[in-house]
C-alpha cells in the first residue's frame, strides 16, 4: 500500500489477515463478528482473577491471558499444540513456553496443555542414545527439559485426570533420568553433581549456570515429586530421592560461595562457576543469576542473603522506578537502543516475578507494588503488549513484542500480589 499525507493530515485504514487464497465470497463485517465472537469465548474461559476490583488492573490481566492464548498454535497437519514466544515458530524455548502454559492455568485455562506437551516431545524428544530424555530445540539451553518437567507437573496437579497422568509418566522418567545422567556425566573440571558447562541461555557464554540451570532443575523435580506423589506412582520415591540428592549439591554451593561475605554492605552469588563475577558482568546475571534462587526456592525470602543482593543491585544503580533488570550487555546489535546507549537498557517482564514474589512473602508489598506497577509503566506498550526491553531515553526501543512469557508473567505477578479470586 502507497500512500502520501501533507503536513497535519493523517490517514485511517484496516487490515485484514487472510489466507493464503481469498475465499470465493467474503463479508468482512461477518468475519470480524466471528472474530470478536471467538476471543469473547475465549475470555470467558478465565475461571480465576487477581483479587481486587480495580477495573485497570483486570482489563490488563484479561488482555495478558488472551495474548498468551494468541501465543498457542495448531498447524495444518498437526494435532499437537506449538507454544511460540512471539509472531514465528521459528525458534522455540520451551523455557518460556512454561511460563506461558502454567501461568494460563493459574488463569484457569487448561485445556490447551496437553496438545502443548505432546508438541514438545513429538519435535524435541531425544529417543535414543546417551541423550535420550533431553528437550532439544534450536535456541538450546540445558534447562529446556527441567521446564518441561516442570510444566507438566504442574498441569498434572492442576487437572485430575490419571489416564493422562499414565500417558505422561514415561515421558517424565524419561527426562529426570537424562538430568541424571547429565549431572553425574565425567568431566575434569568444574562443581560436582551439577550439569557440566553449556549454554545457560540466548547468551553465547559456555559455563556452569548452577542458578539457572540447575536450580531451575531441582525446581521441576519438586514438581514432579508432587504430582507423583498425587497419582500415587511408585516412580515418586526415586525421584524424591534425586531431588534431595541434587538439592544438597545446590545448597552446598550457595553456602560455599556466600561464606565469610555474611557481613559485606552488598554481595551478590556469581551465577557462573569458577569464574569471577566481575568477569561474567556482561551476561544476563539479573534475570538467569542469583535473583532467580528466590523463585526455585533457593534463597529464603527476607533472608540475609536475600538482603545483600538486594542491596547490591541498589547501591549499583540497577534497580530504578521498580524496574529490576538493568541490563550490563548493550553492546550488541540486539540490545543498543542508540549508540552509546550501554546502561539505559532495561530487561522486562522476569526478574520482576522473583523480586515481587520475594517481597510479598517477606513483607515488603510497597516495593512489589512498585515494581509491578513499573512493569505495567515500562513493560508494556501503548496498545498493552508486552515486550522484553525498555529503553529509559528512546522510549520507542521495545523489541521482541508480543512476548508470550512477558505476558504470561504480569498474570503471576498480578496474583502474587492481589491474591486470587474464582470468578
Amino acid at each position: 500500500m502507497r500512500y502520501s499525507l501533507d503536513a497535519g493530515k493523517s490517514l485511517r485504514f484496516t487490515g485484514a489477515i487472510r489466507a493464503k487464497e481469498q475465499p470465493p465470497t467474503f463479508d468482512y463485517d461477518q468475519k470480524r463478528a466471528e472474530c470478536v465472537e471467538f476471543w469473547r469465548t475465549m475470555g470467558d474461559k478465565i475461571r480465576c482473577l487477581p483479587d481486587t476490583e480495580d477495573a485497570r488492573y483486570l482489563g490488563i490481566y484479561r488482555h495478558m491471558v488472551m495474548q498468551c492464548t494468541q501465543m498457542l498454535s495448531r498447524y495444518e497437519g498437526q494435532e499437537a499444540i506449538t507454544v511460540r514466544q512471539g509472531d514465528v515458530a521459528r525458534f522455540v524455548w520451551p523455557y518460556e513456553g512454561a511460563q506461558v502454559l502454567v501461568n494460563l492455568e493459574r488463569a484457569g485455562i487448561t485445556e490447551y496443555s496437553a496438545d502443548a506437551y505432546r508438541g514438545y516431545f513429538d519435535r524435541w524428544l531425544v529417543r535414543t542414545g546417551e541423550d535420550a530424555g533431553k528437550i532439544g530445540s534450536n535456541a538450546g539451553w540445558e534447562n529446556f527439559t527441567g521446564s518441561v518437567i516442570w510444566g507438566l507437573s504442574e498441569h498434572l496437579l492442576n487437572v485430575d485426570d490419571p489416564t493422562k497422568a499414565a500417558e505422561f509418566l514415561p515421558y517424565l522418567v524419561m527426562m529426570r533420568d537424562w538430568i541424571k545422567r547429565k549431572r553425574h556425566s565425567t568431566r575434569e573440571v568444574g562443581y560436582p553433581n551439577i550439569f557440566p558447562c553449556g549454554k545457560g541461555s540466548d547468551w553465547s557464554e559456555q559455563g556452569q549456570f548452577w542458578t539457572f540451570t540447575d536450580s531451575h532443575n531441582c525446581m521441576a523435580l519438586r514438581s514432579m515429586c508432587k504430582a507423583l506423589k498425587k497419582y500415587n506412582f511408585a516412580e515418586y520415591d526415586a525421584t524424591k530421592a534425586e531431588l534431595d540428592d541434587y538439592s544438597r549439591a545446590i545448597i552446598s554451593i550457595r553456602d560455599e560461595l556466600f561464606s565469610g561475605h555474611e557481613h559485606d554492605e552488598a554481595y551478590i552469588l556469581p551465577h557462573m562457576l569458577g569464574i569471577p563475577f566481575e568477569d561474567s558482568e556482561n551476561y544476563s546475571y539479573y534475570t538467569d543469576g542469583a535473583p532467580y534462587l528466590l523463585y526455585t526456592g533457593f534463597i529464603e525470602p527476607g533472608s540475609t542473603i536475600m538482603q545483600k543482593m538486594e542491596a547490591f543491585f541498589r547501591l549499583r544503580g540497577q534497580f530504578e522506578k521498580g524496574l529490576t533488570g538493568r541490563m550490563t550487555s548493550c553492546a550488541s546489535m540486539w540490545d543498543e537502543a542508540y549508540f552509546g546507549g550501554y546502561g539505559d537498557v532495561w530487561y522486562t517482564m522476569q526478574s520482576e516475578t522473583y523480586w515481587i514474589r520475594a517481597w510479598c512473602a517477606s513483607g515488603q508489598r510497597a516495593k512489589a507494588l512498585e515494581s509491578l506497577e513499573a512493569c505495567l509503566t515500562y513493560g508494556l506498550s501503548r496498545e498493552c503488549i508486552a515486550a522484553e526491553r525498555y529503553c529509559s531515553i528512546n522510549p520507542w526501543y521495545n523489541p521482541w513484542q508480543p512476548n508470550g512469557s512477558g505476558s504470561s508473567r504480569v498474570i503471576e505477578m498480578m496474583q502474587t500480589y492481589f491474591g486470587v479470586k474464582p470468578v
